[in-house]
This record gives structure tokens, C-alpha cells and sequence, in this order.
């Protein structure tokens, strides 16, 4: 095995999830892949949203972070302007990732693109809002 036949085959591996998740209403998503010359490992993931009302990973541990009091419950969805390379930007609070214990907000742009943000700099950014 090497990196570019790696690369290769977790594209194949994604289109094959996503067909799977669709067959049977889950999302399927595979982790960080780990290879040698002779095998790779992948860790599989399976999210039901159907069980979550329609919600997706980063809603729900946006929920579960607004009831262990980590953020204020009033945050998601907001819109602000944060510095990216080349000026301003806005974003939009879309979710939680409780294992990034840095950065655990998580913002998305007008083009897609996630950022992740500390809980500190998001509050700047909010009061810096409020203020304007």
C-alpha cells in the first residue's frame, strides 16, 4: 500500500458509505486511515438521525455541551464576523466536537468551509457583536 492507493481507496470507501447510509437512513463515515505496505485501518462510524429527530452529530453534541453548561444554548445558529487569511468573513455556529477540548466550536462560512474556535473567542466575538 502507499499514500496515493490509500487516498484512492477512502474515496471509493465514502461513496460506498454514503450509498449504504442512504439504503438503510443512517450516516456513514469512515476516520483517519492507517496503513502499512500490506493493510490500512479505518475506524466506521454510524449516526442515526432518525433517532435524533433529523439532527446531526454536531447539533446534538451542541445540545448535550448546552446541558453540561459548556455553552450557552443561545449560541447555535448565531452569525458573526471572524479574520480569516485575505479579511473578514462571516460564520455561522453549527455544532460541538466535546473531544476537541481546545477547540470545540465549530463555524461555518458562507462557502462551507468549518473553522474551529475556542469557547473564549466565540464569546469575544459575541459581545464584540452585541456592542456594534
Amino acid at each position: 500500500m502507499d499514500r496515493i492507493r490509500v487516498k484512492a481507496i477512502g474515496s471509493a470507501l465514502d461513496e460506498a458509505l454514503k450509498e449504504i447510509g442512504q439504503k438503510y437512513g443512517v450516516e456513514l463515515k469512515h476516520g483517519t486511515i492507517t496503513y502499512t505496505t500490506a493493510d490500512f485501518r479505518c475506524k466506521v462510524t454510524c449516526f442515526d438521525k432518525e433517532a435524533t429527530g433529523g439532527k446531526d452529530e454536531l447539533e446534538v453534541a451542541f445540545e448535550t455541551a448546552v446541558k453540561r453548561g459548556k455553552v450557552p444554548g443561545s449560541w447555535f445558529g448565531k452569525t458573526f464576523e471572524f479574520e480569516q487569511k485575505g479579511g473578514m468573513t462571516t460564520g455561522t455556529i453549527v455544532g460541538f466536537k466535546p473531544k476537541s477540548w481546545k477547540r470545540p466550536i465549530i463555524v461555518e462560512d458562507p462557502t462551507g468551509k468549518r473553522w474551529k474556535f475556542e469557547v473564549a473567542q466565540v464569546r469575544s466575538m459575541m459581545h464584540q457583536r452585541k456592542q456594534s
